[in-house]
């Protein structure tokens, strides 16, 4: 099995990139049996809190996405879309050193080999606050995937690649291209993030265009 932790990028499960991750590897013949366990809002530390319930099913495999929410929801003045975080909601990175951590422990001690990944972004300006404040929360994740021998969906470096490209091609100046409120992936998002993963699985450039073609 392969489980797919996360917020509410990953919570639309067959709908959403897992859904497509999912496709890609059965164009290869690869056969999984998704565990879709996102959940809107969740951060480190709710997915520490609920992580238990996910290893129950036993998956060979575990996506992790977790960062945006630790991140955005530190900023109170921050509404995107319909959304606006409360103070204190947010988790910081002191705290998420811990959380994050303590994750990938219990997922070693499971038997469960974690997929890691950088979170995609916060507004499609890579200058906004909370991208610029994200960018030490990426870090660490590059540096437990490094120290911890995991692969590592680059998905935020794909994320701001495919804006710069979009927005240069259709000179979509200030306007999201990616997402409909800046975070959540929309038609465009959703393939770029699934081929972060499926490179992280060990996809050539090659077999992640021909399993975006199948679809």
């Amino acid at each position: 099995a392969l489980a797919f932790v996360g917020d509410s990028i990953t919570a639309g499960g067959a709908s959403s990139y897992p859904g497509l991750v999912v496709h890609g590897l059965k164009t290869k013949g690869i056969r999984v049996k998704p565990v879709y366990a996102g959940i809107p809002g969740n951060k480190s530390s709710d997915m520490l809190l609920r992580l238990d319930r996910v290893l129950m099913t036993e998956p060979d495999f575990l996506f992790l996405s977790v960062g945006v929410n630790d991140v955005w929801h530190t900023d109170p003045t921050a509404k995107l879309g319909v959304f606006k975080p409360s103070p204190g909601m947010g988790v910081e990175l002191e705290h998420y050193k811990i959380y994050v951590p303590q994750i990938l422990d219990r997922c070693k001690a499971a038997g469960t080999t974690v997929i890691m990944s950088t979170f995609t972004q916060i507004t499609e300006d890579p200058e906004h606050r909370l991208n610029k404040k994200a960018v030490a929360y990426n870090d660490f994740l590059r540096a437990q995937a490094k120290q911890r021998n995991l692969p590592i969906a680059l998905l935020n470096e794909a994320a701001f690649a495919k804006i710069a490209e979009l927005k240069a091609e259709r000179g979509e100046g200030t306007k999201n291209v990616l997402s409909s409120d800046g975070v959540h992936p929309g038609s465009r998002g959703l393939p770029t993030m699934a081929k972060g993963v499926l490179a992280a699985m060990g996809f050539s450039e090659a077999e992640r265009a021909a399993a975006e073609q199948e679809r």
